[in-house]
């Protein structure tokens, strides 16, 4: 370790690379001198007292590099204020001028006055970006003097008091004038002052985009030998450096590190959130914002319908009550979703972060394609066709389907070992359900009836491990060419294993059983002890861990030389490698279930609105704090929305349709369940069928016509989009 490497030296590091316990000292030198020789500052960290495995702390310290390469990270910055109004200026004067009209105005809409300052950062105008205390420090030269143009053939002057054509004004004024050259004096040019343009988010991604173009050749004899003898990746057709070694299984991981000064001054709101994390990250506490405050409507009417139906004054009328709740409930969830869209939607704008813009830096380095010229632009391409990814499809289901399938038969051995079934129902089990009748092991009334239940969340946890894994690597084989594909259609696989283990048990008991008292009791016993396991496993027990191993660490060195103040320093970056990561798909399904359960059951479970407001906050507290203190340093990535959440989320609030119909139409309050002689009659349900139909149809047709009323967009968000995508076009 090298003595001379202070503390604070130290700290400049933003990356760690975790390799597996089989690397060896020759792979070591090999990876340190490719790191060398490509100017990636590094530091070595081997030692079997500070960690058992080896480290290697990197950073990028060429500003010019991160300078170039942020060009293409589609990251938008505001013009000076000088290059604004001379393009403002220029523009709007003579299109005054060249249209004859003194009735021009500039965009009514202020939100596209404000997105209308940005750009997109380009290293060739880098100078028009910095403001006017930043630009005068560049050295000056002087201005070159005008001369006077000349008519060139094919280009005759225009007769006097003839005006421009509007077209050829706004082709030349779309963007400033081109200024002079940063530096003409012959010096090297300070390339240190545009990293103030950018956030710390916005640093980490260039340098990791830096970092993951680091090539390795495989052609090489000392690398074959050393990493690949039995050619394992010769076939793989990336070249990266990280991906390479990781899918050899020389690396475990690359992440960021956190700075602390930075992260002391982090908070919930959107910009400082965006400025250290990045879009993606700022896009969840965004939903969690809204998601808590539209969950204030169906709180307040949760605890009326409640305390409605349990005073004696009114009960008479609880049917009446679930029905209207049901009803508005279904309607808040439509308008949520609705405003939700729209919201995400402006989010996306400001952060130039829809569409092409997002798909720009999207791109997965793992995608595997045949080089082809695209039939359109006529450039070379990568290209993967759509009849192998079908393909591989149907081989995603072969995998998963029979991993579903066993969880579901988790479900059903637990329900008949629950007392849920009997002999008529068509997943009985006798050799199960006996364990549940008198004189069994898990007879109801004992301590012995809970046992299913833990046996359930045992065995589902086990089957999702193993799930997880196959729908990871059959989610790879799938070759998806951008990394919101990927995600997608990775979420798509885990929602479905996580729907049939959360929701078949509920859904058997509401719709097959219809046994409305034993829904309410399961539903508010996996509600709170769900709430309450998430706080437990995800905030609470990573960071007493964490924090054992750090004061474990300083208790067992109390004063120490500086050379030990260092390694104790580089423990404690080593100790945070070792902390989990921040998963987004795990935060995103809790809020998702607590939404089904708001709305599919809202007139058996009135309270899970009121409940959910208070769970959320703590839930938010809570992310906000693990990701803090407890989870490694997540890479910033560009953010479209919540992806296929959204889509699920839409889903639900159309299933909440048919299943708060059926529960308010034929719960226990219209109709009656009769046994006699062995046999069960059903009282009043052909009148509760009746009213099923209609009540349903007209709630169905109430969240249709605020689907189709309600814009998905803001007027200024879909002015400003079109703007950007048709500029000049309409000429």
């Amino acid at each position: 370790m090298s003595k001379d490497l202070t503390k604070a030296k130290f700290k400049r590091f933003d990356f760690c690379i975790k390799f597996s316990p089989k690397l060896t000292d020759a792979q070591l030198e090999y990876i340190t001198a490719l790191l060398d020789k490509q100017k990636i500052r590094n530091h070595v960290v081997k030692d079997p007292k500070l960690s058992p495995t080896t480290h290697i702390f990197i950073d990028v310290d060429s500003p010019e590099a991160i300078v170039r390469e942020a060009e293409n990270q589609s990251i938008y910055k505001e013009l000076s204020s000088k290059a604004a109004s001379e393009k403002k200026d220029s523009l709007i004067s003579r299109l005054k001028e060249g249209s004859q009209s003194q009735q021009y105005k500039y965009h009514q809409h202020q939100q596209v006055q404000e997105l209308e300052k940005y750009k997109p950062f380009t290293f060739e105008k880098r100078h028009l970006f910095l403001s006017e205390v930043e630009g005068g420090k560049q050295d000056k030269s002087p201005e070159p003097k005008e001369t006077p143009k000349t008519e060139t053939e094919g280009e005759k002057a225009a007769p006097t008091g003839k005006k421009p054509a509007l077209k050829d004004l706004i082709q030349k004024n779309m963007m400033p004038e081109k200024a002079q050259a940063p530096s003409k004096s012959g010096e090297p040019e300070d390339f240190s002052r545009y990293l103030s343009l950018f956030t710390p988010a916005e640093l980490i991604r260039i340098k990791y985009s830096i970092l993951e173009k680091l090539k390795i050749d495989k052609t090489d004899a000392k690398y074959k030998s050393l990493f690949d003898p039995e050619g394992t990746m010769a076939s793989y057709p990336a070249e990266g450096l990280f991906e390479n070694l990781i899918g050899l299984g020389v690396i475990e991981y690359v992440s960021a590190l956190h700075n602390r000064r930075q992260l002391e001054k982090v908070t919930t709101d959107p910009k400082s959130l965006n400025n250290y994390y990045g879009e993606e990250i700022t896009m969840y506490f965004e939903y969690m914002k809204h998601y808590r405050t539209w969950l204030r409507f169906p709180a307040l009417l949760g605890v009326a319908d409640y305390a409605l139906k349990h005073l004696p004054v009114f009960s008479q009328w609880a049917s009446v009550y679930d029905d209207v709740y049901a009803l508005l409930t279904v309607v808040w969830a439509t308008l949520y979703v609705i405003h939700w869209g729209r919201t995400s939607s402006e989010l996306t704008t400001k952060w130039h972060s829809y569409s092409k813009y997002q798909r720009l830096a999207d791109r997965r380095p793992e995608f595997k394609g045949k080089t082809r010229i695209n039939p359109i632009t006529e450039l070379p391409e990568l290209y993967h066709p759509k009849k192998q990814l079908y393909f591989h499809y149907l081989v995603s289901l072969l995998y998963t389907v029979p991993l579903l399938l066993v969880a579901g038969l988790v479900v059903v051995v637990c329900l008949n070992m629950s007392a849920y079934t009997t002999e008529s129902t068509s997943i009985y089990m006798p050799y199960f359900a006996k364990m549940a009748q008198k004189g069994g092991i898990f007879e109801v009334g004992t301590i012995g009836y809970y046992i299913p239940t833990v046996l359930q969340v045992i065995g589902i946890a086990y089957i999702n491990g193993i799930y997880q894994k196959v729908s990871y690597r059959r989610t790879v084989a799938e070759n998806h060419m951008m990394k919101s594909d990927f995600d997608n259609a990775l979420i798509v696989k885990r929602f479905a294993f996580m729907f049939i283990s959360y929701f078949l048990y509920l859904l058997y008991i509401a719709f097959w059983r219809f046994d409305i008292q034993a829904l309410k009791t399961e539903l508010v016993t996996i509600y709170i002890v769900d709430e309450f396991r998430r706080v437990a496993t995800e905030a609470v027990i990573p960071y007493v861990l964490k924090s054992h191993k750090i004061k474990k660490m300083n208790e067992e060195n109390p004063d120490l030389p500086d050379e030990e103040r260092l390694n104790k320093f580089i423990k404690s970056k080593i100790v945070e490698m070792a902390s989990p990561s921040f998963e987004s798909f795990v935060e995103y399904i809790e809020m998702i279930f607590q939404f089904g359960y708001v709305s599919l059951f809202a007139c058996i479970f009135p309270l899970a609105g009121p409940l959910s407001v208070l769970f959320n906050h703590v839930e938010m507290a809570s992310d906000f704090w693990k990701i803090k203190t407890s989870y490694r340093r997540p890479l910033p990535k560009k953010s479209g929305g919540i992806g296929t959440w959204f889509y699920i989320l839409q889903a639900i609030t159309v299933i909440a349709v048919t299943s708060n119909a059926i529960l308010a139409c034929i719960g226990d309050y219209s109709v009656k369940k009769i046994e006699s002689y062995g046999k069960v009659e059903y009282e009043n349900l052909k009148e509760s069928v009746s009213h099923l139909f209609v009540y349903e149809h007209f709630v169905l047709l109430i969240v249709v016509f605020l689907w189709a009323v309600i814009p998905s967009v803001p007027k200024w968000v879909e002015i400003y989009r079109k703007r950007k995508k048709s500029t000049v076009k309409v000429f």
